[in-house]
Order: C-alpha cells, then sequence, then structure tokens
C-alpha cells in the first residue's frame, strides 16, 4: 500500500496533523527503479521516507498511529472480503 498523505485530529495526540508524502519533483538519478505508480509517469513518490527530529517530537507516536491505521485497514479488509 502506498501512503501519499496522512492526516489526524485528536488520535494519540495529534491535533489537526497533516504529512505529505508526495515529491513534486522529478526523480533523477535515483537508485530505486519505478518510483512512480504504473500507467501514472507523472504520480511520483518516493519508496523511503525518513522522518527524523528531536528527542518528544512525535516519530514513535506517529508510526503507532501508522500501523494502527494500517491495522484497521487489514481488519476491514478482511470483514468484507476483498483481499
Amino acid at each position: 500500500m502506498i501512503v501519499m498523505s496522512v492526516a489526524l485530529d485528536n488520535l494519540y495526540g495529534f491535533q489537526e496533523f497533516s504529512l505529505d508524502f508526495s515529491y513534486p519533483k522529478k526523480i533523477v538519478r535515483s537508485p530505486l527503479v519505478d518510483e512512480h505508480l504504473p500507467g501514472c509517469p507523472s504520480f511520483r513518490y518516493k519508496r523511503v521516507n525518513i522522518i527524523m527530529g528531536s528527542t518528544a517530537t512525535g516519530k514513535t507516536t506517529l508510526g503507532k498511529a501508522l500501523v494502527a491505521i494500517f491495522n484497521l485497514h487489514c481488519i476491514i479488509d478482511s470483514v468484507i472480503g476483498t483481499r
């Protein structure tokens, strides 16, 4: 699953938080191949994002929120049978 943006409000202490993972310009000389969606060469994204910051700035909490979202998505998929 490709996540292009995240918006959290009132979850794990995040209030009106949004994060955009898209990459606005053409990727040149990347060691990773195919950093675009098949059939959509102008829709670019990075396969790896590094989240860094000082101590107690919410990096781990953001990771926990993403895991919770992915787990919920998997549960919903298994219940309605789209997998």
